[in-house]
């Protein structure tokens, strides 16, 4: 892995020691490092495919690094979790939290092609054993034998309805076991509908919304498998 010149100015620095207290997590000492791999890499991919809009180069550590940290704020150890990240695309938010704890195992799963190409470079050049990239849609991940023990954590950052990942995914997340699914702030007002959250309960799962602890504009909307 080359080293890459440093995208973390004093700003992200900061703003990450910020995050890293308000945890109470000390930020990994390779995460850094780590990070500005990725980031490399993905700008060298992203002059060839539309990988993140181009008006978010520059804020891509805001945009999407920290937003991928959110998860941080629900479960804050990952450490010896298997995580399922939904329609993976460029990377956010699985290789992030890869980068940031070691000890998990995460599925990036993706369904297009060139994607999938861009994830397994990232992991090769991140020499990252604990990430896993899966090239299927997520209605068929149940046939994948890639992906056989229970899951902890399934998280979709923009994919699909809070509905449709439950009743395609549910039967694969341990009793206690997760979702979580970065979405707008306009989540809320959707997920009032009292008849999806009835069929969510039928499910098995019970529903919140959750701002991180840190200002961010995401909402993350959590399903917790109580049966």
């Amino acid at each position: 892995m080359g080293k890459n010149p440093s995208v973390f100015g004093a700003n992200e620095l900061k703003k990450l020691e910020e995050l890293s207290r308000v945890i109470g997590v000390q930020v990994p000492p390779h995460f850094i490092s780590y990070s500005e791999s990725f980031l490399a890499e993905l700008m060298k991919w992203n002059r060839k495919m539309n990988l993140i809009s181009r008006g978010d180069e520059q804020r891509v550590i805001e945009r999407h690094l920290f937003d991928s940290l959110c998860l941080l704020s629900v479960q804050p150890n990952l450490s010896g979790k298997r995580l399922i990240d939904v329609g993976s695309g460029a990377g956010f938010p699985g290789v992030v939290l890869a980068s940031w704890e070691p000890n998990v195992r995460i599925f990036l799963v993706e369904s297009r092609s060139k994607r999938v190409a861009f994830l397994k470079a990232v992991r090769r050049l991140l020499a990252m054993d604990n990430l896993v990239v899966v090239h299927s849609r997520v209605e068929r991940l149940s046939e994948s034998e890639t992906i056989s023990q229970p899951i902890d954590i399934v998280l979709s950052r923009g994919v699909a309805g809070v509905l449709a990942l439950a009743m395609a995914l549910g039967h694969m997340v341990t009793l206690n076991g997760l979702f979580v699914l970065y979405k707008g702030v306009t989540i809320v007002d959707e997920l009032r509908n009292g008849k999806e959250r009835a069929q969510l309960r039928e499910l098995g799962f019970e529903l919140e919304t959750v701002r991180p602890i840190w200002q961010n504009r995401t909402t993350l909307v959590v399903l917790r498998r109580y049966r």
